[in-house]
């Protein structure tokens, strides 16, 4: 729980700053270069950034 606490806050950090969601995956990967489901992370930045609609 700890981990995944420690990564919405720094999904939300780096969304404050990221003014592309191809920033946003970059940021994310940067932090958590082992995380596995790249789609899912890029479609979440789509929707999160406001360029794609859920």
């Amino acid at each position: 729980m700890v981990h995944t606490k420690e990564y919405i806050k720094n999904y939300e950090e780096a969304l404050r700053t990221a003014k592309t969601s191809e920033e946003l995956v970059q940021s994310i990967k940067a932090k958590y270069p082992d995380l596995t489901f790249e789609t899912g992370l890029q479609l979440g930045a789509k929707v999160n950034t406001g360029e794609m609609k859920w």
